[in-house]
């Protein structure tokens, strides 16, 4: 059975530490797709010089659980790399269907209001379609109010975790 998994590396000089995740079925198996992903990078070699370097937990024990990981097919999902040179954080995704999920959403949204189409979907496709996942995922949140009213995008948006609902107690 796949799971996900957190593997957190560190690079002794800081620059390459972050996280990846990546789903497999064991934590043996995780951690060893994430040296063979880091080490086939030009740069990977400073994010796993070594094996005791990485630290592997289930994925919704960790800090990027609230990222949605398709665990259908095993390998890398996503890389969350801690830069020097800027100021945050910087969430790199790794086969994820931008292309088709932007077509889709665009062949959704042109048919709402009576032809018209749905502005704020179209910003994110615009976004989807440039790789700028984090922009598109925050349309998508800032967004949601005018979105929910159109639950053919509502379900694509869930499928691929970028519609979140907050639960009231």
């Amino acid at each position: 059975m796949l799971r996900a998994f957190t593997v957190k590396h560190w690079d002794p000089e800081g620059a390459g530490s972050g996280c990846t995740v990546v789903v497999a079925s064991s934590e043996r198996l995780a951690r060893l797709a994430v040296i063979e992903y880091l080490r086939g990078k030009p740069e990977g070699y400073r994010q796993c010089q070594s094996a005791d370097l990485l630290e592997v937990e289930p994925h919704e024990d960790s800090h990027l659980s609230s990222e949605s990981v398709d665990t259908s097919e095993p390998g890398v999902k996503l890389e969350y790399r801690m830069l020097s040179e800027a100021p945050f954080e910087e969430i790199v995704y790794f086969g994820f269907p931008e292309g088709a999920l932007a077509d889709e959403l665009d062949r959704l949204q042109s048919g709402e209001n009576q032809g018209r189409g749905v502005s704020c979907v179209r910003t994110l496709v615009f976004y989807l379609r440039r790789r700028e996942f984090d922009r598109a995922k925050a349309v998508a949140r800032n967004e949601s109010d005018k979105i929910r009213s159109y639950p053919a995008i509502v379900a694509v948006l869930k499928r691929v975790g970028f519609w979140y609902e907050l639960a009231w107690s």
